[in-house]
C-alpha cells in the first residue's frame, strides 16, 4: 500500500487538478481571455486543445487542435498532438498522417519521430 495520503485522497486530488475548479479550468479561462485578446494566435488553440486532451475531451481538443493548425498549417508540434486522439483508435490512419506530416515538416522532432516508432510497434 502506498504510504502518505490514502487512495481516495489521492484520487480526489487528481481529479481536482483536471475537474472543474482545478488549475486545468483556471487556463481555460486564462486561454479565452487570451483568444479574445490574440484571436489570430496559433498557441492559444493549440495549448487549449492541450489541455481539453488531458481532460479527456476528445472532440473538443481536435476543434482546438484544427483551428490552431488553420491559423499555422507548419506547426508540427500541433500536427504531432493532433494525432494523439486516434493513436487508439479503431481508425488509426489520420494518426500515423499526422505524426509523418509532423516529421515532413521538421524531421528532428523526437516527440513525433518517438510517438510514430511507437505507434508501428504497437503493430498499427
Amino acid at each position: 500500500m502506498a504510504r502518505g495520503r490514502p487512495a481516495r485522497a489521492r484520487k480526489s486530488a487528481a481529479q481536482d487538478s483536471i475537474g472543474p475548479r482545478g488549475p486545468a479550468a483556471e487556463a481555460l479561462d486564462l486561454l479565452a481571455a487570451a483568444r479574445r485578446l490574440a484571436p489570430y494566435d496559433p498557441a492559444v488553440p493549440a495549448e487549449t486543445g492541450k489541455i481539453l486532451l488531458r481532460r479527456a475531451s476528445r472532440p473538443a481538443a481536435l476543434e482546438e487542435f484544427g483551428r490552431a493548425l488553420a491559423l499555422d498549417p507548419l506547426d508540427a508540434r500541433t500536427s504531432n498532438n493532433v494525432a494523439w486522439p486516434s493513436t487508439h483508435s479503431a481508425k488509426p490512419r489520420p494518426a500515423r498522417q499526422d505524426f509523418e506530416r509532423a516529421l515532413r515538416i521538421h524531421p528532428g522532432l523526437t516527440e513525433a519521430r518517438q510517438n510514430l516508432e511507437n505507434f508501428h510497434r504497437r503493430g498499427r
